[in-house]
């Protein structure tokens, strides 16, 4: 559900845009956290990163070509928020879940199945008669093997050996460097828009990911 809503939200939407919207992360891990444990404890410094991040996103998804610099795809955006909050319902349940011992196998059967149902719904919904294989170019290939390399390898097993020694919320850090990078490389690299609005967006996000963090990582050092 996660990498499925992703692509097919990036068809439309900028991957900036989409890297912003995936920095959502934090806040629907501790929305699960909340449910799934009645004792999980919100601090007013949470709750203040939330609104912020929460407020953020709003304005960034807005129906208004003034602020993103583009219109964003309401039914899209929805869709590739769906897919991050089962990305943070399946991190918080694999802290508990009965899994390999070997992270690579964990990640490997997760791939496997995950790829597998999507081309069962990519076939279901007829992607497959669009497939022009003559028309894939050279840098789509490079840049396919650089996902499977870097992308599912090394990064996707590295999470999943992270959730088996931390909190889930701890390794959702990397939502701080993700929509920054994404921002910068959609402009330099993409052609992507990029004006101060988007900015300003980008700096509540990353300032709310931080609020919200860093104070469950303070607590567990307190504890300690």
């Amino acid at each position: 559900m996660g990498h499925g809503a992703l692509a097919w939200a990036e068809e439309q939407i900028p991957s900036g845009i989409a890297a912003l919207l995936v920095a959502s992360l934090p806040y629907c891990m501790v929305f699960v956290e909340k449910v799934t444990n009645r004792d999980t404890h919100i601090s007013p410094k949470t709750i203040t990163g939330l609104i912020i991040g929460i407020t953020a996103i709003v304005l960034l998804v807005a129906p208004q070509k003034s602020f993103a610099g583009k219109d964003i795809d309401p039914l899209r955006a929805i869709t590739l928020l769906g897919g991050v909050f089962a990305w943070a319902t399946a991190s918080v349940y694999s802290r508990s879940a009965k899994l390999p011992d070997s992270p690579l196998v964990t990640a490997g059967a997760a791939l496997l199945f995950g790829g597998i149902l999507l081309v069962l719904f990519g076939t279901i919904t007829g992607e497959t008669n669009r497939l022009a294989i003559t028309e894939i170019s050279l840098l789509s290939i490079v840049s396919f093997v650089y996902l499977i390399i870097f992308g599912s390898i090394i990064a996707f097993t590295s999470y999943i050996w992270l959730l088996s020694v931390t909190t889930a919320a701890r390794v959702s850090t990397y939502a701080f460097v993700n929509p920054v990078i994404a921002v910068l490389f959609g402009w330099f690299i993409g052609g992507e828009v990029m004006n101060l609005n988007i900015i300003i967006v980008t700096v509540m996000i990353v300032a709310s990911i931080y609020l919200i963090l860093s104070e469950k990582v303070t607590k567990r050092i307190n504890s300690t």
